[in-house]
């Protein structure tokens, strides 16, 4: 057998994993055809004879609104000796039309005469249809995500499967992917032998049956964690058109494969590569011509060399494809390995193809950490509704009991009684209203639509307002509210106060008439703060630390600088809190009201309400606590 026969040979084989039509033709505006390729049916639904034979002329399905951008095109390049590619629409057979990548050039003759034009043209349609479709960062990927549970049933789809299947993902979401599978793929897909955990990638091919009857050919790669399956499909159906297309032209070939943006080579029985793309000679920092005949293992390394040779030994005793994972140069690559069949049915040769899905990986981690983060925030949701209800709830059990009794035995009640219950009455609808004020105005701070109010104010002015709020609250435990403003910090202030006003509610020696208070001369330090929210914090924090002092106590609120913040430390000598209890403060699902020392009722909110309007004031809260000693709440807040 001749060199030249035996590289046919091996173009023929490696022909049968491409696509497409290729074509000879005169360089006219009908683009005659002289040779067509039998892919030109499928593309365009017209035989190689209707071509050849001028029954049909290529120029006639190019769009009207194409016609003159190719002719340009391909004149420009080809009497600049350059190849030409371009891409349009055409109109095939059956009405329906196609986008197309053409890739071509001029063939001289030795005095520089142009002959004709070879080339090859591919339907590159559902490409085109994808870049338009892709807005989110769910649905930026071609490829076909999804999440699954591990009984089959299709928790969240992307947008892409509209395109790759006709599905809506609406359609999809609750229905089980065996309803979807080809029917001849469902025994080997029940009995795959997935791998579990989410350091462990599974890789397989099947096929679905899309909306509208085609079949799809994708190729998977999935992950089982924490019972759900999150998986990546790519559709295939042009690469395994690409296996099974057949070409005899060399030159052809050559272009064809050169145009494939992955790794692409055929190798012989002893890892030689017979031909190769310049994609996958690049990976090895050679050109396609220097690769050819080289062994592809002695190009690895020396661990990889032997766990590929293993790889080939087994395709070649089963007689079936690989599918497995790479990792070279902080990349992840997934490699394919097909037999190649000669007429005997034996294997002769390897094609083999290297995708690049480091991006793809990378999209399935955070997916998953994704569904992860849903999955809590739901789970603290539940909780948090739990709560909610039970607190909304239990203060109608005594108020309809009160009611009852006013209802129904008024007349025999003396009016003490009538005054104990109807006072009693009020308070639990008090208490009531007060947790869905204070809940409403917490899921108002959560919003984005409310914005703050943002300006340089004088912290002391607001600190004294708060306190006039809650003063008649510590008036009745007798505890003292001290404020101490550091106007003037220095390296050995630490925060310590040198001005100290106090709002003594033992002896209400500063009140007035109107239950208000005068903390002397005002100290101008300020910070970027919204009034509103900066007293609503305030008044609850305030009205947090009375309500856990003994009686008798004492409240003492600090007020200090540092080079880019004001702080405010809010701190009592009450009954303070446990680890357990400063771990989980500000979590949803741990919401609920503590009682106080004199066993006073709270909504429950203060702290979240208090936490979400300081972070909308682009501020800061911590928390410090000993169980015995009392607690010490700071904020911080930007200054001008």
């Amino acid at each position: 057998m001749s060199n030249t026969t035996k590289f046919r040979e091996n173009i023929e084989n490696l022909f049968d994993f491409l696509p497409g039509m290729a074509y000879r033709c005169m360089n006219d505006h009908a683009w005659t055809m002289r040779f067509v390729s039998a892919g030109s049916l499928e593309l365009t639904g017209y035989t190689t004879d209707e071509f050849e034979n001028q029954k049909i002329d290529f120029g006639s399905l190019i769009l009207p609104g194409f016609s003159d951008y190719v002719w340009t095109s391909v004149q420009k390049a080809v009497f600049a000796g350059k190849p030409y590619a371009l891409e349009y629409k055409i109109k095939t057979r059956s009405g329906a039309q196609k986008w197309v990548w053409e890739k071509g050039k001029g063939v001289f003759s030795g005095s520089g005469e142009l002959l004709f034009l070879e080339g090859f043209i591919i339907d590159i349609t559902e490409r085109k249809e994808k870049e338009i479709i892709l807005d989110t960062f769910f649905d930026i990927v071609p490829d076909f995500l999804n999440v699954c549970t591990t009984d089959s049933k299709f928790v969240r789809v992307n947008k892409a499967v509209k395109n790759l299947l006709g599905y809506n993902p609406e359609e999809m979401i609750g229905q089980s992917y065996h309803k979807f599978i080809h029917p001849d793929d469902l025994v080997p897909i029940r009995a795959y032998k997935y791998k579990l955990g989410p350091e462990n990638v599974n890789f397989f091919r099947n096929r679905y049956i899309a909306k509208d009857g085609r079949i799809v050919h994708f190729e998977w790669v999935s992950s089982i964690q924490d019972g759900m399956v999150y998986s990546s499909a790519r559709d295939i159906t042009e690469r395994v058109a690409l296996e099974k297309a057949l070409t005899e032209n060399e030159k052809l070939m050559r272009s064809m494969i050169n145009s494939i943006t992955e790794s692409v080579f055929l190798m012989d029985l002893e890892g030689k590569v017979v031909i190769c793309n310049e994609v996958c000679a690049l990976r090895y920092n050679k050109t396609p011509e220097e690769l050819v005949g080289h062994s592809i293992f002695d190009l690895l390394s020396p661990d990889l060399s032997v766990s590929r040779r293993a790889k080939v030994k087994q395709i070649f005793e089963t007689r079936e494809p690989a599918v497995f994972e790479d990792s070279r140069d902080g990349k992840t690559f997934l490699s394919s390995i097909y037999p190649v069949f000669g007429d005997d049915n034996s294997v002769i040769q390897f094609a083999v193809f290297g995708y690049d899905i480091t991006e793809r990986k990378e999209s399935i981690t955070k997916l998953e950490a994704l569904t992860a983060e849903l999955t809590e925030l739901n789970q603290s949701k539940n909780r948090f509704i739990s709560v909610l209800a039970h607190d909304l709830r239990s203060p109608f059990h005594p108020l309809l009991n009160t009611l009852d009794i006013l209802d129904t035995e008024f007349e025999t009640l003396s009016k003490e009684e009538k005054t104990r219950f109807i006072k009693s009455a009020k308070n639990t609808a008090t208490s009531v209203f007060g947790l869905l004020e204070s809940l409403l105005t917490w899921i108002m701070a959560t919003q984005d639509t409310s914005l703050p109010d943002l300006k340089n104010l004088n912290i002391t002015e607001i600190i004294q307002k708060a306190c006039e709020q809650v003063i008649e609250q510590a008036k009745a435990k007798k505890v003292t509210l001290s404020l101490r403003v550091d106007t003037k910090p220095d390296k050995n202030s630490n925060g310590k106060s040198i001005r100290e006003n106090s709002f003594s509610a033992k002896d209400n020696a500063k009140s007035t008439d109107d239950n208000t208070f005068s903390a002397g001369e005002n100290h101008n330090i300020n910070a970027l703060v919204d009034y509103d929210m900066l007293l609503t914090v305030l008044r609850n924090l305030l009205s947090n630390s009375i309500k856990f002092c003994q009686t008798g106590g004492e409240v003492v609120i600090k007020v200090f600088s540092t080079d880019d913040a004001t702080h405010i430390e809010i701190s009592d000598n009450g009954i303070g809190m446990s680890q357990s209890q400063l771990n989980s403060l500000f979590q949803i699902s741990e919401t609920g009201s503590t009682p106080g020392t004199q066993n006073e009722k709270g909504a429950g909110f203060g702290l979240l309400l208090c936490k979400a309007l300081v972070n909308k004031m682009n501020g800061n809260i911590t928390v410090d606590s000993t169980v015995g000693i009392g607690t010490s709440v700071t904020l911080s807040f930007k200054k001008a």
